[in-house]
């Protein structure tokens, strides 16, 4: 090999390398246990809100393992090896992290209280959809065709009417109940747009 293919192929693999660190990757870590918590089952008050354990009381739902918080120790291990955490799940009790160098997963994955890592695989963009692609249909609805049917119910669905009326809620309102106090929790991956978008503008 003569010294232009050589250097050739040095720089080629300087690139190589140098693409690999700098290109961010995620992962999920799974860590083995919750030895060793701060939190005990039979504290729930120090890791649950009050309105978690009257929900639960009013259910019937025990205060188990899973409801323990991910140990501190074990995300600060973590952190340690130089990744950046992410996002925390007591319940599966692992920890989402982002780093830029295969070497600190090979790191975290020699901590005594690590199971496995799951490197994490994004939606190429070509698969995104713009989420307020077309409203025109929305726009073209007129709430006042639904006001004959919306007579004598206090409720103003609007031109949510046929979907309230779709589900039966109608008649849950007309007995009272309106959901007034329930939370409810929305799990997604995300709403494109809805931090910008006016509909929403309630929410923030």
């Amino acid at each position: 090999m003569n010294f232009k293919n050589l250097l050739v192929l040095i720089v080629l693999l300087s690139g190589i390398q140098a693409f690999a660190q700098i290109a961010p990757d995620k992962y999920y870590i799974q860590f083995t246990d919750k030895d060793n918590s701060p939190y005990s089952i039979n504290n729930p008050e120090e890791f649950l809100t009050q309105r978690a354990l009257n929900r639960r009381a009013m259910q019937g739902i025990a205060i188990i393992e899973n409801d323990i918080p991910v140990n501190t120790t074990y995300l600060q291990g973590v952190a340690g090896t130089g990744a950046n955490l992410l996002f925390q799940t007591r319940w599966l009790n692992g920890v989402t992290v982002e780093t830029t160098d295969p070497s600190v997963i090979e790191a975290i994955l020699e901590l005594p209280y690590v199971a496995y890592s799951l490197k994490m695989i994004e939606k190429p963009n070509s698969f995104k959809k713009e989420f307020f692609e077309k409203e025109t249909f929305y726009e073209s609805i007129n709430p006042n065709s639904f006001k004959s049917e919306r007579e004598g119910n206090e409720m103003d669905y609007g031109a949510a009417y046929l979907q309230i009326d779709q589900i039966n809620g109608i008649p849950l309102h007309n007995n009272g109940y309106t959901g007034e106090g329930v939370v409810i929790a929305v799990l997604d991956g995300g709403f494109e747009g809805a931090n910008v978008h006016p509909v929403f503008d309630s929410l923030w």
